[in-house]
């Protein structure tokens, strides 16, 4: 085998969640609890980055028809995302979600009976979204063209004149979510993490737009990235990796074999070999 193309070897293996969740595999994910300072900003008309609507004879308006406030969406959207993540692991036994886990939730510290629908309940895994920002403004951009008019000798000449305004709109929005997993038997917090992101666009706006869009497919779009982080502290998960085969140079005789076997394809009894080596 040439120096040039050395035998990548590839494995998928198991790694451990970053929390110990061994002995919590029935649980309960109640409500995410929304921002509670977060403050819309509730303004007329979307601001500019210098003027004001009288200098472009324009204005946008913010978006507004969101089903529910904001806020509310987002921890909605957020809980949903962390219950699906916790069913796709196939690692947890059991997960009680909605109005019954909130239920469940409250009687943390009681012994419930063991007829009682929370006597089997391991952990509760508890959400919120520990902070959640969101801006907007508009970068007006001038677009000219040419009039022609007589000079004082009366020739026709051209120049360049403002015809009209077009408008960038750049939209950024923040997001942190902080969970923890809580023993249901004794109410201690076994593991807490917090997980940012945040995302900035920037997109074109003709001087006919009337409203801008909603910063809601951000946030879902930052939360199906959390998801993962997620559950990398949650559930075993698979990882691969890639493991290039150094030239046996200078020369261990031992692992002459080993070279052998990866060149007559037998690649787990080599890996066995050259681990021992």
């Amino acid at each position: 085998v040439s120096c040039a193309s050395q035998p990548q070897l590839r494995f998928t293996i198991y790694e451990p969640s970053e929390i110990d969740m061994s002995s919590y595999r029935n649980i309960a994910v109640p409500s995410t609890k929304k921002y509670s300072g977060f403050v819309y900003p509730f303004v007329q008309y979307i601001p500019f980055s210098h003027g004001t609507w009288s200098d472009y004879n324009f204005y946008m308006y913010p978006y507004n028809n969101y089903s529910q406030p904001l806020s509310e969406s987002v921890a909605a959207y957020a809980n949903e995302k962390l219950i699906s993540s916790l069913q796709n692991t196939n690692y947890v036994n059991s997960i009680i979600t909605g109005p019954m886990a909130d239920n469940a939730y409250y009687t943390l510290g009681y012994k419930p009976s063991s007829d009682s629908p929370y006597s089997n309940i391991d952990a509760f895994i508890t959400s919120e979204i520990s902070d959640m920002t969101c801006y907007e403004y508009l970068e007006p951009h001038p677009v000219y063209k040419y009039v022609t008019y007589k000079d004082k000798d009366g020739k026709e000449q051209k120049r360049r004149v403002l015809d009209y305004y077009d408008f960038t709109l750049h939209q950024s929005v923040t997001i942190a979510v902080t969970y923890r997993v809580m023993d249901a038997k004794t109410g201690l917090v076994i593991g807490t993490r917090t997980i940012k992101d945040k995302r900035s666009t920037s997109k074109y706006i003709s001087r006919y737009t009337l409203y801008a869009p909603s910063f809601y497919p951000y946030y879902q779009g930052m939360l199906d990235g959390i998801s993962a982080s997620v559950l990398k502290s949650l559930a075993p998960h698979k990882r691969v990796i890639v493991e290039t085969l150094m030239p046996n140079n200078p020369a261990v005789k031992e692992a002459e074999d080993a070279w052998k076997m990866v060149e007559e394809g037998n690649i787990v009894l080599a890996t066995e070999k050259f681990k021992s080596v």
